[in-house]
């Protein structure tokens, strides 16, 4: 495929998109959603298309139509921080014990989400720290029945998050 800078890109292995910087050989550097860099190889990445959906709005009457794009991208990937500031305004008066308590509640709602929308994985992004949230989402996540899981991938996450995948 023939990629170009300037290329909205998605990615095989992971969830999100980017836009190509530079291409050097069969590597090309995207910028991702967050701003970040990363270099990949051209087989990792596709280009982001487009499709065009019109739609009736019954509000406006039948006879007003409307095209919008959309991503043409839905590979039942979801992602669910727990970074504890992703979940509560404010931690004062928490202690690291009332803060995992969340994380892990919120962790099974986002399982239980994911498989009610019938997603194929769900990626927990929970930071490396001293690795008791890794540990518990491990723990937990061992005693479910119809699920693998594993590190997700480094150059998209680095060491801090979990993918799962649902069956």
């Amino acid at each position: 495929m023939d990629f170009n800078i300037g290329d909205k890109v998605s990615f095989l292995d992971a969830v999100g998109s980017a836009t190509i910087k530079r291409i050097k050989d069969d590597q090309v550097l995207v910028e991702d959603e967050s701003g970040f860099d990363n270099w990949f190889n051209m087989n990792e990445i596709i280009k982001s298309q487009t499709i065009e959906v019109s739609s009736v709005s019954i509000k406006d009457g039948p006879s007003k139509r409307e095209t919008k794009k959309l991503p043409f991208k839905d590979r039942g990937i979801q992602e669910m921080d727990l970074h504890i500031h992703q979940l509560v305004e404010n931690t004062r008066g928490m202690s690291n014990y009332d803060m995992l308590q969340i994380q892990m509640v919120e962790a099974e709602k986002a399982l239980k989400k994911a498989r009610k929308a019938k997603a194929i994985k769900l990626i927990y992004i929970h930071g490396v720290g001293e690795g008791k949230l890794r540990y518990e989402l491990h723990n937990w996540l061992t005693g479910i029945e119809n699920i693998s899981f594993y590190d997700a991938s480094f150059l998209k996450y680095g060491a801090g998050a979990t993918e799962v995948d649902l069956w």
